[in-house]
């Protein structure tokens, strides 16, 4: 099945991913170190690189809950809320997708990214117009990005077959989303389009062990 996400459109901006949107990414190995670190988690939580990598990712969380986090480093995939604790102490709610992928520092071992999208508040569901709604409703796979390749708008089709809700999803780039080959190359393909290369065919295999998700 082919799964096309639209490109950026004008009505991508009625509820476009606010401006200074950023993305938070955070890479823990094994031992439970932390091994990556972007800006983006240094604006969200305060620490800089040079007081977190190596450090133990439990300093991280508010409320450690060893269920939660055995259940979110079990599969291939978890999203959900977690409890973060800034720098300075004070408490942060936030959703969190987590990827299970191979290490980039050793062979053979695994590691875990752990992605969040820090963005504005959604747009309340009285300001969307009666096709909008429709899209939103919509069971066939689709997705608004804004001009920064971010997720603006995901319709249950997408949620579902993803089974990702679409706050989860909302400001992050497809490339967190589903951070493998077939995700770079339909990125790749909406910023093509973006800078006016035309329309193209641009397809993402939704699930990269499953061939029919393409």
């Amino acid at each position: 099945m082919e799964r096309r996400p639209t490109p950026p459109s004008n009505r991508a901006g009625t509820h476009a991913v606010p401006r200074g949107t950023y993305t938070a990414a955070v890479t823990v190995d094994e031992r439970g170190a932390v091994t990556g670190w972007s800006d983006g988690a240094r604006l969200l939580l305060g620490y800089p690189p040079a007081e977190i990598l190596g450090q133990h990712a439990v300093r991280l969380l508010a409320e450690p809950d060893g269920e939660t986090w055995r259940e979110a480093t079990a599969g291939p995939r978890w999203s959900g809320t977690a409890a973060l604790r800034h720098r300075d102490g004070h408490r942060l709610d936030r959703d969190v997708l987590v990827h299970r992928r191979p290490s980039g520092e050793r062979p053979g071992g695994t590691e875990w990214r752990v992605v969040s999208a820090v963005t504005g508040p959604p747009a309340a569901a009285a300001d969307r117009t009666l096709g909008e709604w429709a899209f939103d409703q919509s069971p066939c796979v689709a997705a608004v990005f804004d001009d920064g390749l971010r997720l603006a708008l995901a319709s249950v089709g997408m949620q579902r077959s993803l089974s990702l809700a679409e706050g989860t999803m909302r400001g992050l780039r497809l490339t967190d989303i589903a951070p493998y080959e077939g995700g770079t190359e339909a990125e790749s393909g909406m910023r093509r389009i973006l800078d006016g290369g035309g329309p193209e065919d641009v397809r993402l295999r939704l699930d990269p062990a499953d061939p029919e998700h393409e």
